[in-house]
């Protein structure tokens, strides 16, 4: 659970990152494409994505500790991205990778 709420405040954050105009973005997968075009669709949807994650959080963690792992994970997360990205040292291939083998493990010691 833990992972997939990682992973969500993950893809609400690269949302956000994506409407940025003050970076210089790539546009070679049709998702980034979409999201540098639709603007206010996006951060719409990213706005959506990380408050269902803080309902998730919430609701699994309780109220204070959860909305304490939501802003620590938030303000990690979005640092991450703002200093890693430009430097592509990760690709979106690493990423889901990371994701699975973390999920998987997570489910796997929780037997």
């Amino acid at each position: 659970m833990v992972s997939l709420l990682i992973f969500t405040i993950l893809i609400g954050s690269y949302f956000l990152y994506n409407t940025s105009k003050k970076v210089q973005l790539d546009k070679n997968v049709f998702i980034d494409i979409w999201l540098q075009e639709n603007i206010k669709k996006t951060k719409y949807l990213s706005l959506l994505v990380l408050f269902i994650t803080l309902t998730f959080s919430l609701f699994f963690f309780g109220l204070t500790s959860g909305f304490l792992f939501w802003i620590f994970t938030l303000s990690t997360i979005l640092s991450l991205i703002i200093v890693l990205y430009p430097l592509k040292i990760f690709t979106k291939k690493h990423i889901i990778v990371l994701c699975i083998t973390s999920l998987i493990l997570e489910t796997i010691l929780n037997l």
